[in-house]
């Protein structure tokens, strides 16, 4: 089975791991998604109906634009690591959405004065995105025919493994979110000295210098690229990832 594993967000990707696995040995185990998705995409015509109460104009609105608006932000969700601007995205939904939904279109569509009073002939295409989103066999790009030069799957950082003593024990700290003080002692018990020879002990560097303590650290969280985000590429309209 092709995967695209590198383009989803880690936590949603255990879980999707964990399902196939499960879903392989008890086929019942996949039902609970499909019945989620099923319900979230009629949850969309819930949605519209109550943002067109409180906006009249959202009836004189291409109803796929009201779509993609509330859908893109769940697209990256899961595929977390997939570089590609909201416009080329909203774009790229918008027509997947016309294209599925086609058949259940009338000759009416055409008619810019028409009232849209509804999204229920989305649902169906609704979830189907939503489905393939969480496709592990599908690249995002073929999903919603992506050009190649709009689309950049980043791959996660690697962990650099530390060298010295001093900072496999920081890095241990800073992973497991030990207090400052607990960090000072683990570093005087393995008989090590702070780099300013003003100070005999970790200990005595965080109680007299605790800034020059913070920011050692804080080079080493650097370094090792623990807890660093990466920028989206429109920080507009995203947010930061933790």
């Amino acid at each position: 089975m092709k995967s695209n594993d590198a383009e989803f967000e880690p936590a949603v990707l255990a879980a999707l791991k964990e399902r196939d696995i499960l879903g392989r040995v008890n086929f019942a185990l996949l039902g609970p998604l499909d019945y989620y998705l099923r319900r979230e995409a009629e949850g969309f015509e819930q949605e519209f109906q109550k943002s067109r109460q409180r906006n009249p104009l959202l009836e004189t609105t291409a109803p796929e634009a009201w779509i993609a608006a509330k859908i893109v932000p769940k697209i990256r969700e899961v595929r977390s690591n997939v570089d590609v601007t909201d416009e080329v995205l909203s774009d790229a939904v918008q027509k997947y959405l016309l294209y599925r939904s086609a058949t259940a279109m009338t000759s009416e569509v055409d008619d810019e004065q028409k009232l849209h009073t509804t999204i229920e002939q989305f649902i169906p295409a609704i979830e189907e995105l939503l489905r393939e989103t969480l496709d592990r066999r599908k690249s995002l790009a073929d999903i919603l025919a992506l050009e190649i030069n709009h689309f950049k799957v980043n791959q996660p950082l690697q962990l650099r493994v530390p060298k010295s003593l001093r900072e496999q024990i920081t890095v241990q700290a800073i992973m497991e979110k030990w207090p400052n003080p607990k960090l000072a002692n683990e570093l005087d018990r393995a008989k090590l000295k702070p780099k300013s020879k003003q100070f005999d002990s970790y200990k005595t560097l965080l109680h007299l210098d605790a800034q020059q303590f913070y920011s050692r650290k804080n080079a080493v969280k650097k370094k090792y690229q623990i807890g660093i985000s990466r920028p989206s590429p429109d920080n507009s309209s995203r947010k930061p990832q933790c």
